[in-house]
């Protein structure tokens, strides 16, 4: 399986961490994962992605698209990227009610799936169908801890 993940590079880092992670684990199963970072800030940067996207997918073949945030979304959308899945994780759908609507009009025109990261994201929009899948965590690295004995030693 090949999934192309679409997702802002504007930090310094480049990636995100919570992605990267997310991207490796699928590796770690086999799946084949690529990133297509969206360069600059602003409504005529994010238009002049749809056209990136398009070119950058071309004599190429994925399975699943995978944007994260509702931006990404918008993009990989118009850029028509099928089937697309949009992670929402939180800032954007606790936006200004503008933000929602487009949400909205995405979620039922461009979009084959939609997940958040909480219960709580789900009721704020509103949607029955959407799928509540919480970001991993990687057991190897973290481990359960005592939270008072955490708290003393960080002061």
């Amino acid at each position: 399986m090949r999934i192309l993940f679409i997702l802002s590079g504007n930090k310094k880092e480049g990636i995100s961490p919570i992605t990267k992670a997310q991207g490796e684990s699928l590796r770690e199963h086999s799946v084949e994962v690529e990133y297509y970072s969206i360069k600059g800030k602003g409504l005529i940067r994010y238009i002049q992605n749809i056209f990136t996207l398009r070119r950058f997918m071309k004599g190429k073949s994925f399975d699943v698209f995978h944007a994260h945030y509702s931006f990404s979304g918008f993009v990989a959308g118009l850029a028509g990227t099928k089937p697309l899945i949009v992670s929402l994780m939180g800032s954007d759908v606790k936006a200004r009610s503008s933000s929602k609507w487009f949400i909205l009009f995405f979620y039922r025109f461009f979009w084959s799936r939609t997940i958040v990261k909480s219960n709580d994201l789900k009721v704020s929009l509103g949607l029955k169908d959407i799928l509540v899948i919480p970001n991993g965590v990687n057991l190897n690295k973290f481990i359960p801890m005592n939270k008072n004995d955490c708290q003393a030693k960080l002061k």
